[in-house]
């Protein structure tokens, strides 16, 4: 049986379609179908062929997973997911997971990783995605705009601190000692 059509509700499967042409759509990643016992499991892979994301579907819903190459590369964020979605979870690899049953939910959920998927790393290395500075705050990466200081660009940051997770904008050349706005006092973020 097809993995669509194991689907019993109609709007996962509108949201299983949206999410299958959108990863075959896309330029950066490639995506397989394929079942792993009676799992029915699509795999998303980046150009280098790391395993990014999967979807494990089901009779009334989807299972989206970032995957540990996902996780670690510092572009997503739990909370971000958290805010999003209703039902996210972290399991005990270490990956998260985000329950999709509409397609309004699969578009969001894709409208996410695309954006997140535009940030780069800076030249230094407290500029690169995934950097994390003494006070708890994470490098997400920028997206070429501008910074508020001379020959700066803006970069995403998130405070990793239990019960903040905000995010923020800093200029470049502040990233490697920024505290964050809402729970240390830091400045107030810029646009990014």
């Amino acid at each position: 049986m097809h993995h669509a059509e194991h689907i019993a509700a109609p709007e996962t499967r509108e949201a299983f379609a949206y999410l299958v042409g959108s990863a075959a759509l896309s330029r950066e990643l490639s995506c397989h179908a394929q079942m792993k016992g009676a799992v029915r499991d699509f795999r998303l892979h980046d150009a280098s062929g790391s395993q990014l994301f999967s979807l494990i579907v089901n009779r009334d819903s989807l299972l989206f997973y970032f995957r540990p190459p996902a996780v670690r590369s510092g572009r997503f964020s739990l909370r971000d997911l958290e805010r999003s979605f209703e039902e996210v979870r972290e399991n005990n690899s270490g990956e998260w997971t985000v329950r999709i049953t509409n397609l309004e939910s699969a578009r969001r959920l894709w409208a996410y990783i695309v954006a997140m998927s535009e940030f780069l790393s800076g030249d230094g290395d407290t500029t690169q995605i995934g950097y994390v500075n003494s006070n708890n705050q994470r490098c997400q990466g920028h997206r070429g705009y501008p910074g508020n200081d001379h020959l700066q660009k803006a970069y995403r940051m998130e405070c990793l601190n239990e019960d903040c997770g905000n995010t923020y904008g800093a200029n470049g050349s502040d990233v490697f000692q920024r505290k964050c706005p809402r729970c240390q006092g830091g400045a107030p973020g810029i646009e990014f």
